[in-house]
């Protein structure tokens, strides 16, 4: 279950849920409720305050992304001399890499957010390079995590990108 799942089957029933400045998280809700998520919660803990944690949204809206698109794609054809479709898909992928850069997400030292899983075995190393912390992953997370990542942006850009594209990306 993604941490966004988690977070809405807790709210829907009657938990709500917040980081703590320490980074830790905290709840509230009914006891019957608790007694369901609380397992759930601990076991998911270190990806759902990743999670929580991305409310530094980014003011840009559609008219901000498609302008950024657009400049993008304009840069690659007319400097690059790209076809139109392979420089929308370029700025596509810049799009994507500005959004993640937007919504930085980060972890407890030494726990992997793709997993959940400290680094005892395994070495989990910092991906990332926000002042405010990284996303620590084991290197066999990270393939998976990453495309994770891209398809989070890709959903979150398609109204403000995508809208009258086509399908070209």
């Amino acid at each position: 279950m993604t941490p966004a799942a988690i977070i809405a089957g807790a709210r829907a029933d009657g938990i709500f849920l917040a980081v703590t400045p320490d980074g830790g998280l905290t709840f509230k809700g009914p006891r019957v409720a608790a007694d369901k998520w609380v397992p759930i919660l601990k076991d998911a803990k270190p990806a759902i305050v990743a999670h929580l944690s991305r409310a530094q949204r980014s003011a840009w809206d559609a008219s901000d992304w498609r302008a950024y698109f657009d400049e993008r794609a304009a840069i690659v054809e007319y400097d690059g001399g790209m076809s139109r479709r392979e420089a929308e898909a370029q700025a596509m992928a810049e799009c994507i890499t500005e959004w993640r850069n937007r919504h930085p997400v980060r972890s407890p030292s030494g726990v992997c957010l793709g997993c959940g899983r400290h680094g005892s075995d395994e070495a989990v190393l910092p991906f990332g390079a926000d002042d405010r912390g990284h996303a620590w992953l084991h290197q066999g997370c990270w393939s998976e995590w990453d495309r994770g990542r891209n398809e989070e942006a890709r959903k979150a850009l398609a109204g403000f990108v995508l809208d009258g594209l086509g399908g070209h990306t």
